[in-house]
């Protein structure tokens, strides 16, 4: 709202991950000529449940869902608990993140074919991932980066499904 109301006049937006739902930009003041979309896809507005837990969910495995943690201590927990399919946070040697980076892109990248594989990641972790999940576990983290975690649930809008967010109040 504050880039909308102190930019030059004729400025363009691009809008990357965890774009705001067209309701809210408009809400913002944004008009279609005010915005550049990525690759030219839009943003649509898809219902998703929002949900908020004590405990972290079972029966994750096989689930297509994007673990996303506040630490890659509680991260490396919910791995060795077995609540997830697959590991992946920032503390990994460059050559073990290639490999695992690899792996996510090409269960998750793919806008047509997705895995049901589940991940835990921490959040410093999904920064940079163009990938796509059917529904999200949040623990508490910070505002932005939880937007850019958000932007990976449904991230095409492919999905048939409702995605569905869970938010975790305590770990």
């Amino acid at each position: 709202k504050v880039r909308k109301n102190y930019a030059p006049i004729n400025t363009k937006t691009l809008l990357l991950s965890a774009t705001p739902s067209s309701y809210f930009l408009k809400k913002f003041g944004y008009n279609e000529k005010d915005i550049i979309y990525y690759k030219n896809e839009k943003v649509l507005n898809k219902k998703i449940e929002l949900n908020f837990c004590d405990t972290m969910p079972s029966g994750l495995k096989h689930s297509n869902t994007f673990v996303c943690l506040n630490s890659r201590k509680y991260c490396q927990e919910v791995y060795l608990d077995e609540c997830v399919d697959n590991l992946y946070h920032a503390a990994y040697i460059d050559s073990y993140k290639s490999n695992i980076y690899t792996n996510l892109k090409a269960t998750h990248s793919d806008k047509k074919n997705i895995s049901n594989s589940s991940w835990a990641v921490t959040s410093i972790a999904t920064t940079g991932l163009d990938i796509s999940f059917q529904n999200g576990v949040f623990s508490n983290i910070f505002p932005s980066m939880f937007l850019q975690a958000l932007g990976r649930i449904d991230r095409w809008h492919n999905l048939k499904s409702t995605p569905k967010i869970i938010v975790l109040k305590t770990n």
